[in-house]
């Protein structure tokens, strides 16, 4: 059987996973079950069959990002599983200078661009320095450009075709599978871009997929995406920020009955070729 890397973690301190927790639940009028610490979310992970999986950091305040780095590089180091991406913030001051830090003394995997969160475009002139520090070094961008399950106005998939384009050695995942609006030009841009690729967070298992499928209407949408990019789709669950538990997604993948070959490039070395661990 093959691995399982979730390739869409979120863990933070503490007391700042519960207040982002708390606004999903003030905000959105969603129950969030999973308020543990960052330790208790790793075993549970582990405890579901996650042998390995993409941490993604961000922030949404100026001057925070190394601090927050620097916790995640202390956890990498506890659990060997873990595989960080950093959070940069556009008006962070030297972020060049403190990502090389990142990637190159603690092996960061890239970086995590929360466009709804920050409030920005992945295209802003503030991040340029990032852009081509990532490329030089073919590292992984991960991006929050579609509005599931938030919206983001600030990124749209014509810009992440540009980015494609202007920095050739950058990857970029991006989350959601680009749903709900942005799904099929993203697959379009799948096809144009080998250095592309998308998660399925907070997609599969969700008990809101129904609006989804009515927008789309069909159901069969979700599996003809994974059966039809199965090289470029990597399964992510969102946890903890997410109201179900992630298990269900894994069934709900599994259920599609793609074939092992196909699962274990969602599940595992899609994930891998992302990190350049191939």
């Amino acid at each position: 059987m093959y691995k399982i890397i979730d390739g869409h973690v979120h863990l933070f301190p503490e007391r700042l996973m519960k207040a982002i927790l708390v606004w999903f639940e003030n905000e959105e009028n969603w129950e969030m079950p999973f308020k543990w610490s960052a330790e208790k979310h790793i075993e549970y992970l582990q405890g579901i069959g996650t042998s390995e999986m993409m941490v993604l950091c961000y922030t949404n305040k100026a001057g925070t990002s190394e601090g927050l780095n620097e916790w995640l590089a202390a956890l990498a180091k506890q659990y060997p599983e873990i595989r960080p991406y950093a959070a940069i913030h556009q008006d962070d001051m030297d972020k060049a200078k403190m990502l090389k830090v990142f990637l190159d003394q603690h092996r960061f995997y890239g970086v995590k661009i929360h466009s709804f969160v920050q409030r920005v475009s992945a295209l802003d002139e503030r991040f340029k320095e990032v852009l081509q520090l990532l490329a030089e070094r073919e590292k992984g961008l991960v991006l929050h450009a579609s509005s599931m399950p938030i919206n983001s106005p600030y990124i749209r998939p014509d810009d992440v075709g540009f980015l494609l384009r202007e920095y050739p050695g950058l990857k970029i995942m991006v989350a959601h599978l680009g749903l709900p609006e942005f799904h099929n030009p993203y697959l379009k841009l799948l096809d144009k871009y080998e250095n592309l690729f998308l998660d399925t967070a907070y997609v599969f298992g969700n008990q809101r997929s129904d609006l989804i499928y009515a927008k789309n209407k069909s159901r069969e949408f979700l599996r003809e995406a994974l059966e039809n990019y199965a090289d470029r789709i990597v399964y992510g669950s969102d946890f903890p920020v997410m109201d179900y538990p992630p298990e269900r997604a894994i069934e709900h993948i599994r259920s599609l009955v793609l074939g092992e070959e196909k699962e274990e490039k969602i599940f595992c070395s899609n994930a891998k070729k992302f990190m350049g661990l191939s």
